[in-house]
């Protein structure tokens, strides 16, 4: 119907896609060069403060309030996507970082034969590639391996399932591959006997796919227009369905594995298929389009009737497609990556200050679009305008399918490999989202990546060579170390001449050892100071007054017992990595 989609031609090239209980100046320490920056490779510093000292009557409180929430942080959240053909870290490593789900999973896994090992690897768009798309195929670890050695970690694993419709399989005799179409409910349902049924691994987790919306990018070759969501919905369904009897017959219980869908990413179109059969171009010339799912404009994009369709066909409707009335979906997912760059293709298209520097500030306090109503100036792969962007997740789950839990499975800053940003964005962004995403319902948080085989202070992967770590590496040990319990409420007051104090965000845990785990993030270049208070009836204690050190995050260890005097500090952020511009 229309050859060139500008937006979604934009969408074809964006998504292809050590711990030490010491001050860091006693650590020794690596010196990193990247080609703008330089920092140190040091661990967080801890110090120890003493309750009811310090206080700066400044205007600027921070108050927890010690009434216990219905949420906790879930056993489930803290997780990683794992290259298990990447090298694989130390175990002194994976000790500092003790994680519940790792996801084996990304576009080269829709095209991945589990149970023989053959990978059909996913193909550059090219002139010559599109001219005469080549096939090849790799020997990989088959799926009994990769799971043994997934769980050698101390977590429970996260399966990606074939909903693209190919896959490579053996040749008659062994002669070579071929990659071939299949039946995705007939593959499933074999993967899920095979896998819990003759093997008994109990895999209990499991992604339906990668991305879909943007098949005609990732896999060009086999998909050259877009996937329509009545057609993705069907096979996810009938696919879903297959699965759940699988395990019924293997163990009695249809709910004893997990669904998660639909792994979606497309924020910067607001979630269209681009698909013929739902949308209509409005403006040939910019090649803008208007999409209508279930043939009205009823859906403003494929995520919302997605939710529906599945709850319709639940409650029975197109019966045919699920008589047992299974329910479809456990957990609804979505992948992130925040673009703080002005043009995909330029890697250096930074969005910088007046005097021409990356505004890490201004990177930094982006991160409201999650959870508040503030206008999106900075990500661009988000709609310039108000987000809130769990607020709306939320409210079309609770709209079309009451009682889904959330998943991010995969998330990091920018998708684009290697772009060179301040050395202090992901750390702190990555950790600031985490305690967002608690408070919001995400009961699932999959980094991308755990491991690389080659280090670049750049990369995504926390940890290279089995041993080099980036800094994100040490903000993530600090969440999934202390950021831990039931959720507590925190309220902040500013002083209205300090310009910079509501840079100043936090959020508070109760664990079971009797502590109150306070969390902050100042996100501003400048110092902020603050008083900390506990409220209980009413009634204020004050605690404890700290001026926080600019870009940098804070874990405050309180104990509860007023008679406890000591609280642990671990701080991580400017100081300790002395980051400066080359």
């Amino acid at each position: 119907m229309f050859k060139n989609i500008s937006l979604f031609s934009l969408s074809l090239l964006m998504f292809l896609p050590t711990w030490v209980e010491s001050d860091a100046e006693d650590t020794p320490v690596n010196s990193i060069t990247t080609p703008k920056w330089f920092y140190r490779d040091a661990p967080p510093k801890k110090s120890v403060r003493t309750k009811y000292s310090d206080f700066v009557f400044n205007g600027n409180e921070i108050n927890v309030s010690l009434a216990f929430s219905n949420r906790s942080v879930p056993s489930t959240f803290y997780g990683a996507v794992v290259g298990l053909n990447e090298t694989f870290p130390k175990t002194e490593l994976l000790r500092q970082l003790p994680l519940s789900l790792v996801k084996i999973g990304g576009s080269d896994y829709s095209r991945f034969n589990w149970i023989d090992g053959i990978l059909n690897p996913t193909i550059p768009a090219t002139e010559e590639t599109i001219a005469n798309p080549p096939r090849y195929f790799e020997k990989h670890l088959n799926v009994v391996e990769k799971v043994k050695i997934a769980r050698s970690m101390g977590a429970d694993v996260i399966l990606q399932v074939n909903l693209l419709g190919y896959k490579p399989t053996v040749n008659p005799g062994g002669g070579g591959y071929t990659l071939s179409t299949v039946d995705t409910a007939k593959d499933a349902y074999a993967l899920v006997k095979y896998l819990n049924g003759e093997k008994k691994l109990n895999i209990k987790y499991f992604v339906m796919d990668n991305e879909p919306l943007i098949w005609s990018g990732t896999h060009w070759d086999l998909y050259p227009k877009p996937i329509s969501a009545n057609l993705f919905l069907e096979r996810f369904i009938k696919t879903v369905v297959a699965m759940r009897q699988a395990q019924k017959e293997i163990s009695g219980n249809a709910y004893d594995i997990k669904i998660i869908g639909p792994e979606e990413s497309q924020t910067w179109s607001w979630f269209q298929t681009f698909s013929e059969e739902d949308c209509v171009s409005t403006n040939s010339a910019t090649g803008e389009v208007k999409c209508y799912y279930n043939n009205s404009d009823q859906f403003e994009n494929f995520l919302e009737y997605f939710l529906y369709i599945l709850g319709k066909v639940e409650q029975g409707e197109l019966a045919e497609l699920n008589p047992q009335k299974f329910r479809l979906i456990d957990y609804f997912s979505i992948h992130a990556y925040p673009l703080f760059r002005s043009s995909y293709q330029d890697p250096d298209s930074f969005i910088t200050t007046p005097q021409g520097a990356q505004d890490i500030e201004g990177y930094l306090n982006a991160i409201a679009l999650w959870n508040s109503d503030e206008a999106n100036l900075y990500d661009q792969v988000f709609p310039r305008r108000s987000i809130n962007f769990f607020n709306w997740l939320n409210g079309k789950i609770q709209q079309h399918y009451p009682g889904l839990k959330l998943a991010v499975t995969e998330f990091g800053i920018d998708s684009g490999a290697l772009i060179d940003y301040h050395p202090l964005l992901r750390p702190l962004y990555n950790a600031e989202f985490m305690a967002i995403a608690i408070a919001n319902n995400v009961d699932i948080f999959n980094i991308s990546y755990l491991n690389a085989s080659s280090f670049n202070p750049n990369s995504w992967a926390l940890i290279s060579e089995g041993h080099k770590t980036i800094p994100t590496f040490h903000s993530m040990s600090l969440m999934v170390r202390f950021y831990q319990g039931k959720l507590l409420q925190v309220s902040t007051k500013y002083n209205s001449r300090d310009v910079n104090a509501k840079k100043l965000t936090a959020y508070a845990t109760y664990s079971n050892d009797g502590f109150i785990n306070l969390l902050t993030f100042n996100r501003s270049n400048e110092a902020v100071c603050a008083d900390l208070n506990f409220v209980k009836e009413n009634q204020n204690r004050e605690i404890l007054g700290k001026c926080f050190p600019p870009l940098t995050m804070t874990i405050l260890r309180i104990p509860i017992k007023k008679e406890a005097k000591n609280i642990d500090c671990y701080q991580y952020g400017q100081q300790e990595l002395q980051v400066r511009s080359l």
